[in-house]
């Protein structure tokens, strides 16, 4: 009789893990069958915590019950076959939905004031953030709650709490206002009766800042997810992959980036606000790997994610050095 007789059928038992009361191996039982635990974290990352094989989630049994179970070869005294997760009745064959890592965050620009946005000389107007992050890795600016009503109109906001926001702070700083986090085409759309940003003079001094750019500018959560395009590795630049020529003068890390992403081979990149030299944006190759150089600690090297995300038009280089 083989493990898929025994396990089919009329058979409505769930299963359950079991021990050896005074030993340590442990088995998924099953309809008369059982089936060994390879480890206690095989399943880690497949079934939810409670359903995982250790962590007391078994039922103690003694040798001589075990001895009288079945394997999937019809055996007894014997291991049998390994246990699957997927044997599990908790075990979900459709993909876990996880929730997103990062979401746009977009510049509050009062352009009816200051003038229309400058991609050129300011960087893009939106960019995407790790959810967790409350300030800019690339500079001095920070992230901020702007919420939305239900119709997404911009509502005033609170100076008390609204710097240095992540982006669970901020969703529930719009919900206890009575609102909700804009959606990045909300941010930038015009409201139709004052004509400005739906964000834009709501309070609080967080707009801008006007003569800032790039890492400096502040930024407001929205309800958009988003994927890198780029995610920092380790400090320093690449010890291998370097691609000969390659090295630039950059006015922004995602004019690095763009870099970076007009090259078919490129997989990392290495960027300093400060370098101190006459280029500060080197490029490696995706097969170099980017191990640790442990040099020039003013730049923190780069890898590709490949996400969909958007970056301005590839810029004109500042200063090439071959």
């Amino acid at each position: 009789m083989d493990s898929m007789t025994l396990t089919t059928g009329t058979c409505a038992d769930q299963g359950r893990y079991i021990r050896h009361d005074v030993g340590t191996a442990i088995y998924w039982e099953k309809c008369g069958v059982k089936y060994w635990v390879q480890s206690c974290s095989m399943c880690d990352n497949i079934l939810d915590f409670a359903h995982t094989p250790c962590h007391n989630h078994w039922v103690d049994q003694p040798q001589s019950y075990i001895d009288s179970l079945l394997t999937g070869g019809g055996f007894r005294s014997t291991d049998g076959e390994r246990f699957q997760c997927s044997q599990h009745w908790a075990y979900n064959t459709e993909p876990t939905q996880t929730e997103p890592t990062h979401y746009l965050t977009v510049v509050s620009w009062p352009a009816y004031a200051w003038g229309q946005w400058n991609d050129d000389a300011k960087g893009p107007i939106q960019k995407c953030s790790p959810r967790d992050t409350t300030t800019d890795a690339d500079g001095t600016g920070y992230m901020f709650t702007s919420c939305c009503t239900a119709e997404g109109v911009g509502m005033r906001r609170d100076c008390g709490t609204t710097h240095n926001t992540n982006f669970e702070t901020a969703v529930e700083q719009c919900a206890a206002q009575g609102g909700r986090l804009c959606t990045a085409d909300e941010v930038l759309s015009l409201d139709e009766n004052s004509g400005r940003m739906t964000t834009v003079t709501q309070g609080c001094s967080v707009d801008g800042p006007r003569t800032a750019s790039g890492g400096d500018l502040n930024r407001l959560w929205t309800s958009t997810p988003c994927s890198p395009c780029y995610t920092a590795v380790h400090d320093g630049h690449c010890a291998t992959g370097w691609i000969r020529g390659s090295n630039t003068m950059r006015d922004s890390i995602e004019s690095c980036f763009a870099q970076c992403d007009s090259i078919a081979d490129c997989g990392y990149f290495a960027f300093s606000e400060n370098s101190g030299t006459a280029t500060n944006c080197a490029l490696y190759t995706a097969a170099g790997g980017c191990e640790d150089d442990n040099n020039y600690p003013t730049y923190t090297a780069y890898q590709m994610s490949g996400g969909d995300c958007r970056r301005p038009d590839f810029p004109v280089l500042l200063d090439p050095k071959h």
